[in-house]
């Protein structure tokens, strides 16, 4: 009896302690999902690329941690594993060299180096999808990877966000998930982007080539620079306020005499002015003297008009007091005329 209590309170005791060694580990820890500025800044890495199932990502960090145990571990992952095949799942694991101004140091540099390890530049980017997880034991990473990607997925989804790769990097006892809205391609391994495979789910983004091909087909400069040109239609004669074309007035002001060319500007701007200069006179003309009928009114009251219409407007006060002073003094003399007319 006592050795069967003894076993329940064994029983009880191990699961008590695994219970509370899950609270450790973060069972409870609150998952809060953000977009903010990222954890790491521009960054120098040394990695390893790889494929296959993400569970056995493990030993390559320890080999990573193992190399320089007081680096940043960092994982890329970049391929959605209820999406994609496991065994095409791409993935790589290393290390951060340096930040921002950081410089490499380099003994660690050349020690992974031995290993086989590859370099590259990580650029700083201004906004993230984060997430901050305690790591406290080895447990931590399993439940974090349950709990932490289906809310930042769920996140991202629903905010319609372009966010990708995702990443985890390992210091300060968290593990601190990140994706980055912007500079993607900047964080696949040249050996990612050349396997990227045609996949529903995948996480990767389209070559650069294809990128290149769209921008040729959306860009202004490129459908224009392809498309023939367009043909233009004649356009019709500019009117001028006479009613007449440009084309035709420039015509008469070159190639027409200069007399032609004085009755054709009277016949356009002085219209009115004309008919009754040259009537009136005429008009008159059957009662005076012949020779003054002839020689004078005819020079004055036609040439002048004439004259007029090149360098000014006809004035028609002028006009109206002839007309008022023939039809007012029938018997006057042409000299008194002439006289008010000038």
């Amino acid at each position: 009896m006592n050795d069967l209590m003894l076993l329940i309170g064994g029983v009880v005791l191990l699961l008590l302690t695994l219970f509370l060694l899950l609270i450790y580990s973060g069972l409870f820890a609150s998952v809060d999902v953000k977009t903010g500025a990222p954890p790491i800044g521009k960054a120098y890495i040394a990695y390893k690329d790889g494929s296959g199932a993400y569970k056995n990502v493990g030993s390559n960090f320890s080999e990573s941690t193992s190399i320089a145990p007081n680096l940043k571990q960092i994982g890329f992952y970049y391929d959605d594993p209820i999406k994609v095949p496991e065994d095409k799942l791409r993935w790589a694991v290393g290390a951060i060299l340096a930040e921002d101004d950081e410089e490499v140091d380099p003994v660690i540099r050349l020690a992974y180096e031995k290993e086989k390890y590859k370099f590259m530049a990580l650029p700083r980017v201004s906004a993230s999808v984060n997430c901050i997880f305690p790591y406290t034991t080895m447990i931590s990473i399993f439940i974090a990877v349950r709990r932490v990607y289906p809310a930042v997925m769920a996140y991202v989804e629903n905010f319609g966000l372009e966010a990708h790769p995702y990443m985890e990097v390992y210091f300060g006892g968290n593990i601190h998930f990140m994706a980055p809205l912007s500079s993607q391609r900047d964080f696949y391994t040249p050996k990612a982007l050349e396997s990227q495979h045609d996949q529903t789910g995948q996480q990767g983004i389209p070559d650069q080539s294809e990128s290149d091909k769209i921008t040729e087909l959306d860009g202004t400069p490129q459908v224009m620079e392809s498309s023939p040109p367009l043909k233009q239609e004649p356009s019709s004669p500019t009117k001028t306020q006479s009613g007449e074309p440009a084309e035709v007035e420039q015509k008469l002001t070159v190639d027409q005499p200069a007399d032609q060319l004085v009755d054709h500007l009277a016949d356009q701007s002085v219209d009115e002015p004309v008919d009754q200069s040259v009537d009136e006179p005429v008009d008159r003309s059957v009662d005076e003297p012949k020779d003054q009928s002839v020689d004078e009114p005819k020079d004055q009251s036609v040439d002048e008009p004439k004259n007029q219409s090149l360098d000014q407007p006809v004035d028609r006060p002028v006009d109206r007091s002839v007309e008022a002073e023939s039809s007012s003094d029938s018997d006057g003399s042409f000299e008194k005329v002439e006289a008010e007319s000038l």
